[in-house]
């Protein structure tokens, strides 16, 4: 059954990551569009640390909280009574609610930003700032809904509005409907993304995702046209030998400059840098003859990623990582 715990483990640590939260049932269900199940996995098994998020947006978002709600509680015709504030391990203010649930058939958590009370009701009051317009016009977005259902279904309270604030527009208010048939579906999908968690490599995605990939990749046409007058091409044309043109007196001027001013470390028009000398890179083919033996010694080798063996192995993942043919002119 659902209850409320006072000590919950923080955002990012080691327990933490273990655990099924609601802002990471989005990504088990694929919904994210910031991270995949699979980076997911690799974090929650330990095999990677997962990214420190921080900024000032994201202070932001913590700050607005309190007058998200607050905003809230002045639209309801009721008088509702909002969760204590009190300061979190961060130092915000905060009014954040942490709930469980130990008969679902996986670890979770969920941190409810505002929890609204009035008599014996509760109601949930998720808080959201966004600079894109585009991803609220039509309501609650789907990760942000799964969120909210997973809030609902952990939690056991099964009242929820989004209060979103957009760019710096006045917040909108969106009610989120309970589902309990859409949430057992949830839980099915997250308890067969969690006992995988102990395996080698995480679990592989809908075979036909890698299939729409490729299928939306543009193709190579065929055959062969003569474009001489086109006048697109005439112009063109024009244009690649006046820049060949400007860029050979390009070179010549810059290497006489070179000579005249070798030993002057900045060059200044009107007190502005026009150029100045950088310090020379390293270069493999510079090594001395005598040392090149050390270009393959392992103790100045890294590690590096091997698409030529992931060709080979797994061809359908390479296709699905193939970008756009671009037109290569002569």
């Amino acid at each position: 059954m659902p209850h409320e715990i006072s000590n919950p483990p923080a955002p990012g640590t080691p327990e933490w990551r273990k655990i099924v939260t609601a802002s990471k049932i989005p990504i088990i269900l694929g919904l994210s569009p910031f991270k995949t199940p699979a980076e997911l996995w690799q974090e929650m098994t330990g095999l990677v640390e997962p990214d420190v998020l921080e900024g000032d947006h994201l202070a932001w978002g913590h700050l607005a909280e309190d007058s998200l709600a607050a905003f809230w509680q002045y639209k309801q015709p009721e008088t509702w009574r909002l969760s204590t504030p009190r300061r979190d391990s961060r130092g915000y203010r905060t009014r954040e609610r942490a709930y469980t649930d130990p008969d679902l058939p996986f670890e979770n958590l969920v941190s409810l930003d505002v929890v609204a009370y009035r008599g014996q009701a509760r109601h949930i009051i998720e808080c959201k700032t966004s600079n894109s317009r585009e991803k609220w016009a039509a309501g609650v977005p789907a990760a942000e809904s799964a969120q909210a259902l997973s809030q609902m279904g952990i939690s056991g309270i099964h009242n929820h509005d989004v209060v979103v604030q957009v760019g710096s527009t006045v917040p909108t208010i969106y009610p989120t409907e309970w589902d309990e048939n859409l949430f057992t579906g949830v839980v099915d999908a997250v308890k067969s993304f969690v006992d995988t968690l102990g395996n080698d490599v995480p679990p592989e995605p809908d075979p036909t995702l890698l299939e729409e990939l490729v299928a939306q990749q543009s193709r190579v046409g065929e055959g062969e046209q003569d474009v001489a007058d086109d006048p697109h091409v005439i112009e063109l044309t024009t244009i690649r030998s006046e820049i060949a043109t400007l860029t050979s007196r390009e070179a010549e001027l810059k290497a006489r400059i070179e000579a005249d001013y070798k030993d002057v470390a900045k060059l200044t028009i009107g007190g502005d840098r026009f150029a100045s000398w950088q310090a020379g890179r390293f270069s493999q083919s510079r090594v001395p003859a005598e040392f090149k033996h050390l270009l393959k010694d392992p103790a100045y080798q890294t590690t590096k990623f091997d698409s030529a063996k992931l060709k080979s192995e797994r061809p359908d993942v390479y296709a699905a990582a193939i970008g756009n043919p671009t037109l290569r002119y002569a």
